[in-house]
């Protein structure tokens, strides 16, 4: 799921809620004939362009190394949702004065720290359409200024995987700051073909509905640039400039497109989200979407993509209590290998994965109210995976054509190229916190591994740290200097619980406990927490009011900064036994920490 715009949250989240009660079964589904070449169950270039009663993603990046030594990642995003049309795209330096901040396109979510101004902007697509056989166009153009082009996805040849990409966003900002920019840029690929296919067919949505054995025509595909050109142009009206060049030796880009029909959204979606729910969830919903998702470039002709997924409310949903136990895991991993033959091949239970380490967020807005003027209202702290390492230890495995192939071992690390703290956030906190870019280590098949991947990390893992079947705290792989050179044998064994009971839980005892401190009354107040508690508050200004949690075990205070508006933070942001400091330091905030008798 890739969220481009802040009402698909609330248009996913609403139907999969209401799909939950009353979700019928689609008609099967068969392909539409193909008129390009074959690729898996895909077909192309017929796949490559928007799908009609489906919601379609293109999304990816670029790591692009200069001929002057400098590094930028630069974002890239293009949605169609049955008609409602958005492009995003964020450039960002890894190094030098503006590190952490970005560059960013007129269009896309203010949540991402874009402007949000796109009603201007038009898009236009190309579909896929009987008897039409047409090389993919994604364009954007501005309405008000004699429809200029300001940005395009599109591939240049239809006897040759090549592709372009074109920015001319003289509308763009900086941001944080919101300082206007301009920016130019012409990109050349040229991509590994047959692209990487998940699931090894390409036919695949997260392994729901058919979890619920309903079909499925959704899809997700993975292209690599074999060879990346062009370059780049940063302007201030002040004549500051950054002018870059592309380094086609150490640069490349990698665009997913995924096409997700009705049979996955609403109707796989909301099913799989119908299995967590009971009574305690929407107290203590938690900003829960189920997977994390990676699609990396090992940059030798290798690439990976894995799905982290987690439904921590699987065993306590009303489903397995009523005896209702369809398919649906708690805990699990889908991956697939493209080879550097080209052949895409499952992995789902033989790679095994490592959370090395988390990062910790505040203020993440909730799905359920986005798009609709109050996506500040439901809040989460958010605790999100931040290091992997993956592995398998070679072996003969089945291919979906029925034949078999030999996988070389490997031992990938996976290491942000951001810093915890990066995309730097506005006062508002707004900024990019679910893709992540990887640099990708170790060795695969005894040779080195200098790759890199982008990713889209949803799972919410707060409150459920104890029971990740992931997390080991290890370290990265080594990464040898040669083809053959020696490295430590990578982890195994298998994986904590990946199917856990479902938790204890008692009656609301209507007890209470808590705090509440107020600018005009009691400025300051602290309690020890006895139960779950929340936290709600309101105030004009960012950082009106904080609170200070000190729970025991953790050497760090977590710190929850106010944004403006009024905001809540569910059952459970507080935890029996924590000290709690709540602060409203401007004129009109106030904010409550506590029980209120509903944290049952």
């Amino acid at each position: 799921m890739h969220l481009v715009k802040r009402s698909r949250w609330a248009t996913v989240a609403v139907a999969a809620l209401l799909c939950a009660v009353a979700a019928t079964a689609p008609a099967a589904f068969g392909a539409p004939p193909g008129t390009g070449a074959n690729r898996g169950a895909l077909t192309f270039p017929d796949d490559e362009s928007a799908h009609l009663a489906s919601w379609d993603y293109w999304w990816g990046a670029a790591n692009l190394v200069t001929t002057s030594g400098n590094r930028y990642v630069l974002a890239i995003a293009y949605t169609q949702q049955d008609g409602l049309v958005s492009s995003s795209y964020a450039l960002y330096p890894l190094q030098g004065a503006y590190r952490g901040q970005g560059f960013m396109s007129d269009d896309g979510p203010a949540d991402w720290g874009h402007t949000a101004s796109g009603d201007q902007l038009v898009h236009n697509m190309t579909w896929d359409l009987p008897g039409a056989q047409q090389r993919l166009r994604l364009d954007t153009v501005d309405a008000t200024a004699g429809n200029r082009l300001i940005d395009r996805w599109q591939r240049t040849n239809l006897a040759a995987p090549t592709y372009r990409l074109t920015l001319d966003q003289p509308h763009a900002r900086m941001f944080p700051g919101g300082e206007p920019i301009d920016i130019q840029a012409d990109l050349h690929a040229t991509m590994a073909d047959p692209p990487l296919l998940a699931g090894g067919t390409g036919r695949w949505f997260y392994g729901v509905p058919e979890d619920f054995g309903l079909p499925s025509r959704g899809f997700q595909y993975q292209q690599v640039a074999r060879v990346l050109t062009g370059g780049f142009t940063v302007r201030w009206a002040d004549g500051r400039t950054i002018a870059e060049q592309v380094d086609p030796a150490r640069s490349t880009l990698s665009m997913t497109h995924e096409s997700n029909p009705v049979e996955d959204i609403p109707v796989g979606l909301g099913l799989a989200i119908s299995t967590q729910l009971h009574a305690r969830y929407l107290q203590y919903y938690n900003l829960q979407w189920p997977w994390e998702l990676v699609y990396a470039d090992l940059g030798n002709g290798a690439q990976l993509m894995f799905d982290v997924q987690a439904y921590h409310d699987t065993p306590n949903g009303l489903m397995r209590q009523l005896g209702v136990d369809p398919n649906q895991p708690t805990y699990r991993v889908l991956a697939t290998l493209r080879l550097p033959s080209g052949v895409s091949v499952p992995l789902d239970r033989e790679l095994h994965v490592e959370h090395l380490s988390y990062r910790h967020l505040d203020g993440v807005s909730g799905a359920l109210l986005q798009g609709v003027g109050l996506q500040r209202t439901l809040e989460s702290l958010v605790t999100q995976a931040w290091q992997y390492r993956v592995s398998y230890g070679g072996g003969t495995l089945a291919t979906p054509d029925g034949g078999h192939v030999t996988v070389p071992a490997f031992d990938l690390g996976l290491d942000p190229a951001f810093s915890r703290t990066e995309p730097l956030a506005d006062p508002h906190g707004n900024r990019l916190v679910q893709r992540v870019p990887f640099d990708v280590s170790g060795s695969y098949d005894d040779c080195p591994v200098h790759g890199f991947a982008w990713s889209e990390v949803l799972v919410n893992w707060y409150g459920w740290e104890g029971r990740d079947p992931w997390f080991t705290g290890g370290d990265l792989p080594e990464t040898p200097a040669h083809c053959g050179d020696p490295v430590a044998a990578p982890p195994s064994g298998p994986p904590g619980d990946l199917d856990p009971p479902a938790t204890t839980n008692g009656a609301p005892d209507g007890a209470t406990d808590g705090c509440e401190a107020s600018y005009d009354k009691t400025r300051r107040c602290r309690y020890v927490a006895h139960h779950a508690g929340l936290v709600t508050g309101s105030g004009d200004l960012p950082d009106g009011w904080t609170v200070a949690i000190d729970r025991p075990g953790l050497a760090d205070l977590i710190t929850i900064h106010s944004h403006g508006g009024f905001e809540s933070y569910m059952c459970g942001t507080i935890r029996p036994g924590d000290t709690v400091t709540a602060t409203a330091a401007t004129p009109g905030a106030d904010v409550s920490v506590g029980d209120n008798g509903l944290c049952f």
